[in-house]
This record gives structure tokens, sequence and C-alpha cells, in this order.
């Protein structure tokens, strides 16, 4: 019984090192204002859409609120999410992507988005190994740029 719990207290403990973060936080040498810029420039020389910004902080101030820097750029390969989506509608919900640029209390500024690891699992099995490649690879490509 005490051998069982162990093996098995083992398997717990291997799953769970082995589980991928939801999010990647990287730090931006930059301020958050130029973060946004030079992302928006780096996902432009993609032939990337950029769809919309969301700035939380202007949204928290026309509530009467205050909050650090915070604004979310979502983009994206229409031609490419569309057919993804088409094969699991549910993907509408990943796509199109997301960068998060913020700044903590100390004025450091990060970047955050989403593991493409958690998406890979929800592609088409026979796409999902190579749009897995081509969405680390951008955003390797977008934090090379802010480090």
């Amino acid at each position: 019984m005490k051998k069982t719990l162990i093996l098995l207290l083992s398997l717990v403990i291997c799953t769970f090192s082995f589980a991928k973060d939801e999010y990647i936080t990287e730090k931006s040498k930059f301020s958050p204002e130029k973060t946004v810029q030079i992302l928006e420039k780096a996902i432009k020389s993609k032939k990337l859409t950029v769809f919309t910004e969301i700035d939380h902080q202007q949204a928290a101030k026309k509530a009467g609120l205050q909050m650090n820097f915070e604004t979310l750029i979502i983009f994206g390969n229409p031609k490419m999410g569309t057919v993804l989506m088409k094969k699991n509608p549910v993907l509408g919900l990943e796509l199109p992507l997301k960068i998060l640029v913020w700044e903590d209390n100390n004025h450091n500024t990060f970047v955050s988005y989403k593991n493409p690891e958690w998406i890979k699992d929800k592609l088409p099995a026979k796409m999902s190994e190579k749009v897995y490649k081509k969405m680390n690879g951008l955003y390797n490509y977008l934090i090379s740029n802010i480090k």
C-alpha cells in the first residue's frame, strides 16, 4: 500500500512538473508606450493585421478608478484564423491572437501572452504542429524586439 501511494504521488508530481503555464510573461527594456509601438511595428512587419488596441488604464480612468498602464493588442491573420475557426469554431475564443503590455508598481514593463502550447491542443490534429510552430515562432520574434 505504501509503495503504491509513493508511486502515485510521484506520478502526480511528474505530471505537474511538465505542465505548461497558460500564460508567458517577459520583461521589456522599454517603456510601456514604446513597447506597444515596437510590437505593433513588428506585427505589421510580418504582414499581420492589428485589429485593435484596448487601453485598460483609460477604461479604468473613465470609471473613476486608477490602474497602471495596461494595453491589449489584438492581432492576427484573417486567412489563417478563418480556416482554423471553420475547423473548430471554439477557437474563436483564442483567435485573433492577443498580447498584453503592462506596467507593475515599480514601473517595470512586461508583455504577457497565451502560451501557444495551450492553443495547440484545440487545433485540428493535422494542423496542430505546423500552426503551433508558426505561433510560437511569431511570439518569439515579437519578444525579441523588446528585450
